[in-house]
């Protein structure tokens, strides 16, 4: 049964710009092609359809390079935060000088981060039905070819109300829409417009589904709940839209949206938003996702998008961090990753106060398929009693050792916190070991080993048999460790507590923290799966050098030596590296690789 419509729609949806049949009445010119605002307007004339709400209808017209009002550069320098000069240039619209000098066009790609209940999908339905209709694609395909609407829905009841909306735009306009369900890898839903050489297909995102025919607009809905490329999926967020963006090639004007409520911070649509949204990156890593000529990225909770409000949201769900990624549009520091990403960061900064360092061991994570030789200096300190009297330095470099009003020495705060010192971290890249070979690169690491003062070198399985002889070769004995998945999780907790309690001092090394800011853990059946895998181009390679520290101290816990310490009860390992299981108890750790011998006891 049709909707009863409240008034005609006062946007015509046939005419000469819409027909296939030659224009013979000069009054036909009259007809013109509607914005996606009046298209929204038009529906919503229809018992049933809601209207834009003022966030989506002012990101639409930043979109598409409509004229902005007042209300629109507000609601987009919020959305968006960047600059109210930037909008101002683009306020004219479509053929009009930006801020740059550089003609304004319509934005390529949306990518919006938006709460749960934002309007996402209706919107995005809304953007399907125009582009399929007046998006202008038919001249750019062949004589006898169909084309594509494509559409990247996670699950099943996603499509369906995805394809109940597209067919509710084309009721309240008028239109027939026929809607089919199939199975299959490459569509779970058709919906084909009378008129059109476009079906929307609507798709599982996988990389068979994007293949075929050709795609002037692919939407991506949810996306940042598939797999990443830091998961073990073999249809990752990078993987789809590689296969995915071919198909748009050769339309000009092609759309790519990509809409999704966040989860953490890893992965293709966290990258993307972060790089996008401000006038300037604020992280360098994400810098290679920038394109803001291209790109429009907008964030924002449910209530500023939706019609929920905030209230309804808290009592939907009261729990404060579940309630700001589902709602509030953050995304988790903790989702998918292995370590709190703001207890890394404290990691990598100056740790005041002085102690008395054990013996540094060598933590390596061997390269493997064209990735990093990774190394890391590891040693422990204990808080150094002694009193130190606080200095400052001149500019001209003279230490003066501060007094205070009476002429006596200021003495710094004592150490009370143990400490694992991580330096120095280097690397070889795989080009580098290509050209140098690895025998090289290996007496090169038995050479810095011995520089700094270690004895033991320490890895996991991979290249052992190889390593192994060949480090001893240069004077430097190798340990290995059989690491597994289980055994890296039980090397992960232990990490996170050193992390909790602030005892990591890394020094500055940009890799390295971010290898650990987006460790990836993921929960696969009924285990925990870390790292990529090994189909992946790359990997974490300086946290896996770390991850074999973790594997180390659970190894001592089993009983493998560093039973006891000194007479004042500072179990610093035994406190932070209770029995795991996952580790072979005849790995055997050197009693005074960590501890300095004279705070050793007999066992």
């Amino acid at each position: 049964m049709s909707r009863r419509r409240r008034h005609q729609a006062p946007i015509p949806v046939a005419g000469s710009w819409r027909s296939d049949e030659p224009v013979k009445e000069p009054a036909a010119r009259e007809y013109r092609k509607p914005t996606i605002i009046e298209l929204a307007e038009a529906a919503a004339l229809t018992e049933g359809v809601e209207g834009l709400t003022p966030n989506w209808e002012s990101t639409l017209k930043a979109f598409y390079a409509l004229p902005l009002t007042d209300d629109d550069i507000r609601r987009l320098c919020n959305v968006t935060h960047r600059s109210k000069a930037f909008w101002e240039g683009r306020r004219g619209g479509e053929g009009t000088l930006d801020a740059d000098g550089d003609l304004v066009q319509p934005f390529r790609e949306l990518w919006a981060r938006v709460g749960r209940r934002g309007r996402k999908t209706s919107t995005t339905s809304l953007i399907c039905t125009y582009e399929n209709l007046y998006g202008g694609h038919e001249k750019y395909l062949m004589a006898g070819e169909f084309g594509r609407v494509t559409v990247l829905s996670r699950d099943k009841d996603g499509s369906a109300i995805l394809a109940s909306f597209l067919k509710s735009y084309c009721d309240a306009l008028g239109l027939e829409a026929k809607r089919d369900t199939i199975g299959g890898a490459e569509a779970r839903e058709l919906v084909n417009i009378e008129g059109t050489r476009f079906h929307v297909a609507i798709a599982p995102p996988n990389k068979r589904a994007t293949r075929g025919p050709a795609s002037p607009v692919i939407v991506c809905d949810e996306f940042a709940h598939i797999g990443t490329e830091e998961s073990e999926s073999a249809n990752s967020d990078v993987q789809v839209l590689a296969a995915a963006k071919p198909s748009m090639a050769q339309f000009p004007n092609s759309k790519l949206v990509v809409i999704s409520s966040p989860l953490g911070e890893v992965g293709l649509f966290h990258a993307t938003v972060e790089a996008n949204l401000y006038d300037e990156c604020r992280e360098s890593k994400y810098e290679k996702y920038r394109n803001t000529k291209r790109i429009l990225a907008v964030e924002g909770p449910s209530w500023e998008w939706g019609t929920i409000s905030e209230q309804e949201s808290h009592e939907l769900e009261p729990d404060p961090e579940i309630h700001a990624r589902e709602y509030g549009a953050k995304p988790s520091g903790t989702e998918g990753v292995a370590f709190v990403k703001s207890e890394v960061q404290f990691a990598f900064k100056d740790k005041p106060g002085t102690w008395a360092f054990g013996r540094p061991c060598m933590f390596i994570d061997s390269s493997g398929g064209g990735n990093t030789f990774s190394c890391a200096i590891i040693r422990c300190g204990l808080p150094d009693k002694t009193p130190q009297a606080k200095k400052t330095q001149t500019a001209d470099g003279t230490i003066i050792v501060e007094r205070d009003e009476r002429g006596d020495i200021v003495y710094e705060i004592p150490t009370t916190k143990r400490v694992v010192r991580v330096s120095p971290i280097f690397g070889f890249t795989g080009e580098q070991i290509r050209q140098a070979g690895t025998d090289e690169i290996v007496r090169r690491v038995a050479e810095e080993a011995k520089a700094h003062g270690c004895e033991f070198v320490f890895g996991d399985q991979y290249g052992a048999a190889f390593l192994g002889p060949l480090l001893r070769t240069y004077g430097v004995e190798f340990r290995w460790f059989n690491n597994t998945q289980p055994s890296k999780h039980e090397s992960v907790i232990t990490l996170r507590w050193l992390f909790r309690d602030g005892l990591f001092s890394f020094e500055s090394h940009e890799r390295m923290q971010n290898d650990l800011e987006t460790y990836p853990k993921k929960i696969t059946g009924a285990r925990f799966v870390y790292g990529h895998p090994p189909t992946r181009g790359h990997h974490n390679d300086y946290a896996s050098a770390i991850i074999v520290l973790g594997t180390v101290l659970n190894g001592i816990a089993l009983g493998d030596g560093m039973r006891g310490m000194d007479a004042n009860g500072h179990e610093f390992w035994m406190q932070y590296a209770p029995t795991r299981y996952g580790v072979s108890r005849s790995v055997h750790v050197p009693q005074n690789n960590f501890v300095r011998p004279e705070l050793q006891q007999s066992n």
